[in-house]
């Protein structure tokens, strides 16, 4: 019996829904490879199809649509692609494309591949291999040790440390640089002590250290559930990559360490362990412990201190009383006279099992500047002005005048809180509030950088003396004059922690009205800004040690949460982190072999393209009366002139003849606009980057001053259209079409880092001919943030009341000036204290003329300017001995108990959830 057979004229619906697809498909999977003159020269050639093989197949689907519909493997040329095409569009929907050409290319392609290894294979079995985790979820020291410098990535390691050292072009002098943990003083130490040890008999080889840095941070797995888990990372400083080893559990806190500080990782602490590294040379590796970071709850189980108690600093006996004392001459002794100790050591793990080795786990808990900085001290600060603010005549709409301006802040980096704030407050009290913040961003800017010199951190120094004492005036000055409570979203929040200990039928006896708060400086985070510089020196920059490092690392864990059933997550999390560290990779590829996208060698870019032609003559009828465009052409062949016979800058304003101008012939009249540029720069710390210019986004730039004998080291500018052209028997150049702002100095205004004020800049006036013009893209430095200065409001001192080419989109108005966001990155603000190592010596010298900081001492005598009201709060300070306690200390030492509960150990509902899901904060707005 035969049964009839219709003629298909598509391919099979269940497969794909397009012919196109399954020519994408098809193209994927390698059947046939052509030799000699048949084989294909394409960079892609071991991804794409055959094209014998392809027409093959094509031969066979006209076969078939030509007679009757056959079985499988139609509409491929034979079963086993049929079955793989069949498999990857069929069950789960996350079996890509790629993953099926990687599954061919890698597995079914093998050499070594045998489909007789598969039978009796079973999935769970072959799994449960791997699993080899316990009922406590950790993997030896010793053997992630023995991994990681297994590993080919270890050819990258520096196992010898070295002092960074740096001669300054401008005078000559020598410095030491501070950059990562293997130049720091502590590694150099350590391997100084390690050589005068007696050698292990019979060992000729070369002693290394293996620096450990441990990380530990709860988090939660989920957005909607309380699901969480308190992960502990390992991180060798030799190189730039962590893995994720243990999860621990807080009351087994010392108790997990008792185990993960065995026997094997004891000896090989004290004798060390040979291994073959991937270069193949033995050494004899000897692990070292140097940092533990942490935030505060954390920090006071490894150091097994009190909660709460009156001494509340992992690593010193600081009392709390003297807390307030921050950067005065008493609090620095004190941090280096009164250093914890112990007197038993049972208690903590660290101590018993590694203090006779010489491990201090004091000193190893280096500060935290996203928990105990940003999160904690700027955000106590920024807080507490907007309590002021709310304590003002109108604080509703103060706040809503703060909100509006940050909206308004353009975007770069981060923004600014510096002219957010400006004007808001009495005029006595704004100067201290703006001179506080500048130097906090200062010190926050220093604090964060990637690299370190002597001359930074002395400057570094000299900030911190200014920072406290400003901290202190602003407490005494200000905050003392204002009665200030809760905020709204923190009295909402109490009171659901009230109702929720009263229960459903409970009845609250607190009271409704907003609880007092004052500005707290008798708090740990603030008492450990006063430790970065010794930190800074002791172990490198703070990037090494920064806790986002674990809130990155928690990615990973958060990524293995969805593959588990739920029920006993933390094993599970265990064995899904476990199994690729148990497959070694066969086609690693060392570092010296896999090179990152590298940035152009060019100093900008812009496309070269003919999509958007602009006839001169068009463009001038359609802006006919607009300021911006008065003169276009004339400044245009003007510009081009200077450029073409190679002037130098002091000619850059110089008007040639009509004969001279006339000499030049653009093509059709006709230019290129395109929409943005790239601007590439070497930062202060010698890092390729760059920077996108787009004159309706990011159209600010700045650029070296031409001027003989300059005020300021730079010109700015606002770029209002990015060009380029071909000139007649010259060739093609690129071009900016600029506003230019002119910094704004007077008397009434003292502008600079050490006034505390932020530079001020202003457009240049519509009657000046030099207002508008064009600017060499080679000359751009990097782009510029500029911040409205919102209390100078908007209006048309600059350019009159009329739409123009000069301002975005449909605005009448231009605000009236602007402030420079030196602080939305740290290489913009290594821009203007001359510091920056990575910096061109020219640019670095015309600031140094500019402002005058000396490198060697840097501002020890130019710098010490009175920030507001500076001396006169001084001058008190140093009269209060440790001892003078009036009622405001008395009240201080009250409240901060309970802002110490609130602040250092986070509220449930907010400061808690906050830490756990940002995995990567922001950078902070000053």
């Amino acid at each position: 019996m035969s049964v009839a057979r219709s003629k298909p004229v598509v391919p099979c619906p269940s497969l794909w829904s397009n012919t196109g697809r399954h020519q994408t498909l098809a193209s994927k999977v390698p059947i046939s490879h052509g030799t000699g003159a048949e084989q294909q020269s394409s960079a892609d050639s071991d991804d794409r199809l055959d094209s014998n093989a392809f027409e093959a197949d094509s031969a066979l689907a006209t076969q078939e649509a030509d007679s009757d519909t056959l079985p499988p493997p139609y509409p491929f040329h034979n079963m086993t692609i049929y079955r793989l095409m069949s498999w990857m569009n069929s069950g789960s929907n996350k079996k890509s494309e790629l993953e099926v050409a990687h599954l061919i290319k890698e597995v079914m392609l093998a050499e070594d591949f045998d489909a007789k290894h598969l039978e009796n294979f079973l999935v769970r079995g072959s799994l449960w291999k791997l699993d080899n985790v316990h009922r406590f979820h950790f993997c030896p020291l010793i053997n992630v040790i023995w991994s990681a410098f297994s590993d080919i990535q270890a050819s990258a390691f520096h196992l010898s440390p070295f002092k960074h050292l740096w001669k300054d072009p401008l005078d000559g002098h020598q410095e030491q640089i501070f950059d990562e943990l293997y130049t720091s003083d502590s590694w150099l130490d350590a391997q100084d002590e390690l050589q005068k040890l007696p050698r292990e008999p019979g060992c000729a080889l070369e002693w290394v250290i293996a620096g450990l840095m441990f990380f530990s941070d709860a988090t939660h797995l989920a957005n909607f559930r309380m699901a969480k888990a308190w992960p502990l990372y390992i991180f060798l400083p030799s190189s730039s990559m962590a893995a994720l080893y243990t999860h621990c559990r807080c009351e087994l806190f010392h108790g997990c360490w008792d185990i993960l500080l065995d026997e094997g990782f004891l000896h090989a602490y004290h004798h060390g362990i040979v291994l073959k590294c991937a270069d193949g040379v033995l050494h004899r590796i000897f692990p070292q412990i140097f940092t533990y970071s942490a935030d505060y709850p954390n920090k006071v189980l490894i150091a097994t201190i009190k909660d709460m108690g009156s001494c509340l600093c992992p690593r010193c006996l600081t009392l709390k009383s003297m807390f307030t004392s921050l950067g005065l001459l008493k609090d620095m002794q004190s941090r280096i006279s009164n250093l914890q100790v112990y007197v038993m050591t049972n208690v903590n793990k660290f101590v018993e099992r590694l203090g006779a080795l010489g491990l201090n786990p004091f000193q190893m808990l280096v500060v935290n500047l996203m928990h105990e900085c940003e999160l904690g001290t700027w955000k106590a600060l920024f807080t507490h002005l907007i309590k002021i603010l709310y304590a003002l005549l109108n604080g509703n709409q103060l706040v809503a005048i703060i909100d509006s301006r940050f909206r308004q802040i353009p975007t770069f980096s981060n923004g600014c809180a510096i002219p957010v704030f400006e004007g808001l407050f009495p005029a006595s009290h704004d100067m201290v509030v703006q001179s506080l913040l500048f130097r906090f961003a200062q010190w926050h800017a220093l604090a964060k950088l990637r690299i370190h010199s002597e001359s930074t951190l002395s400057f570094f120094e000299d900030t911190f003396k200014k920072l406290s004492r400003q901290l202190r005036k602003f407490r005494d000055f200000t905050c003392a004059v204002f009665d200030t409570v809760e905020l709204p979203k923190e009295k909402a929040a109490h009171q659901r922690r009230v109702a929720q200990r009263a229960g459903p039928n409970g009845i609250s006896s607190e009271s409704s009205i907003p609880r007092v708060k004052i500005f707290n400086l008798s708090t740990y985070k603030f008492h450990t800004m006063g430790d970065y510089l010794q930190t800074i020196k002791l172990f490198s920059t703070t990037d090494s040690f920064t806790t986002q490092i674990g809130k990155l690392a928690h990615r990973a864990l958060k990524a293995f949460y969805p593959l588990t059933s739920k029920v006993d997550t933390l094993a599970q999390l265990a064995k899904h982190e476990h199994r690729p560290a148990g497959i070694s990779s066969s086609n690693q590829q060392s570092p010296a072999d896999t090179h990152a996208p590298s940035l152009s060698n060019d100093h900008h870019f812009i496309t070269i393209n003919g999509n958007n032609p602009v006839s001169l003559f068009t463009f001038l009828q359609e802006h006919n009366s607009d300021p911006a465009t008065k003169d276009f052409i004339p400044k245009l062949k003007d510009h081009l002139l200077y450029r073409l016979k190679k002037l130098d800058v002091t000619h850059c304003d110089r008007t040639f003849t009509d004969e001279e101008q006339n000499s030049l012939i653009i093509p059709n009249n006709t230019i290129y606009s395109v929409q943005t540029m790239q601007i590439y720069y070497t930062t202060y710390d010698m890092r390729h980057e760059y920077n996108t210019v787009n004159p309706r986004t990011h159209a600010d730039v700045m650029v070296l001053s031409g001027e003989t004998s300059p005020s300021h080291p730079y010109w700015y500018a606002r770029v209002l259209g990015i060009y380029h052209l071909d000139v007649w028997l010259e060739g093609h150049i690129d071009i900016l079409y600029v506003w230019w702002l002119a910094p704004l100095i007077s008397l009434d205004y003292e502008l600079g880092i050490q006034h505390a004020r932020l530079p001020k800049l202003a457009f240049v006036e519509e009657s000046d001919h030099d207002a508008f013009g064009f600017l060499n893209p080679g000359q751009v430095i990097c782009g510029a943030h500029l911040i409205p200065a919102f209390v100078s409001g908007r209006g048309v001192s600059s350019l009159r009341y009329r739409k123009s080419l000069g301002r975005p989109k449909e605005e009448l108005t231009d605000w009236e000036a602007y402030y420079i966001g030196i602080f939305v990155d740290r290489d913009m603000f290594l821009h203007y204290i001359s510091l920056g190592v990575g910096h061109p010596v020219a640019l670095r010298k015309i600031v140094r003329d500019c402002f005058g900081l000396e490198a060697a001492a840097l501002a020890l005598e130019a710098m010490d300017v009175d920030d507001g009201l500076e001396g006169e709060g001084d001058k008190g300070e140093g009269d209060k001995g440790e001892g003078d306690k009036g009622e405001e200390d008395k009240g201080e030492e009250d409240e901060g108990e309970e802002d110490k509960g609130e602040e250092d150990k986070g509220e449930p509902e907010e400061d808690a959830e906050e830490f756990d899901d940002s995995d990567e904060p922001d950078d902070l707005s000053f």
